[in-house]
């Protein structure tokens, strides 16, 4: 996901030399998001032989990736938490080029061109132990953008019946995310001085615009019901 992943960098860059600063043991540990999950809808008519246009809706939702800053010194524990996690709904038209293998298997290209509209979630938690007493802050801001979304794909389609067919595809999916711009008022510095009302451009501690890349490569299954 790109810019996701990375987001909490930039306030690690400015902690981290916040922390040195005052001989603080500074760490960090880091997953990212590997995959995600596809279902959707897809309605094709046959316009000949080899050939189906076809229009289908799709929603996808990834995993939580994780970020994690921790800063000690001597009676003193910073622990700085990053989740963030993202979904998009996709609308596409395209065309299959179907070529037969036999009577009841065949082979299909498919090029699909759309739209994404994506939301990403992201959570920050600061938790502060000491000698005195711990403290936690919150933060959680929600997000959207847009993606120009083109999907090239290979598959194979086996008849089960006269009327129900099955079949799996290997494609490329495009999609990127230049930039996301808040749903509500949020405060992910915890500072209160970096406070972004709704309609804001999402932007890093360095002000970074925050973006997001959905494409990748997909294995879809799928079940074919013929009217």
């Amino acid at each position: 996901m790109g810019g996701l992943e990375s987001f909490p960098e930039a306030a690690f860059m400015l902690e981290k030399v916040s922390w040195e600063s005052v001989g603080m043991l500074v760490t960090k540990a880091q997953r990212g998001i590997d995959w995600a999950a596809v279902e959707g809808i897809e309605i094709d008519y046959q316009v000949d032989p080899f050939v189906r246009a076809g229009m289908k809706i799709g929603y996808l939702r990834t995993e939580k990736s994780y970020f994690k800053a921790v800063g000690e010194k001597a009676g003193f524990t910073f622990e700085d938490t990053w989740n963030s996690s993202s979904e998009m709904i996709l609308g596409m038209f395209g065309a299959s080029f179907i070529l037969p293998v036999d009577e009841r298997t065949r082979f299909c290209t498919a090029l699909f061109l759309g739209a994404g509209f994506a939301r990403v979630d992201i959570t920050r938690r600061l938790r502060t132990d000491t000698d005195f007493g711990s403290f936690l802050d919150c933060a959680f801001a929600g997000a959207r953008g847009t993606a120009f979304v083109p999907e090239f794909s290979v598959e194979i389609e086996h008849d089960l019946t006269e009327s129900l067919a099955a079949g799996a595809g290997l494609g490329y999916r495009f999609g990127g995310v230049g930039s996301f711009e808040y749903l509500a008022p949020a405060d992910l510095s915890l500072s209160g001085l970096a406070k972004y009302d709704a309609g804001e451009q999402v932007r890093d501690g360095l002000g970074g615009l925050l973006t997001a890349d959905y494409g990748g490569l997909f294995l879809s299954f799928f079940i074919c019901a013929k009217i």
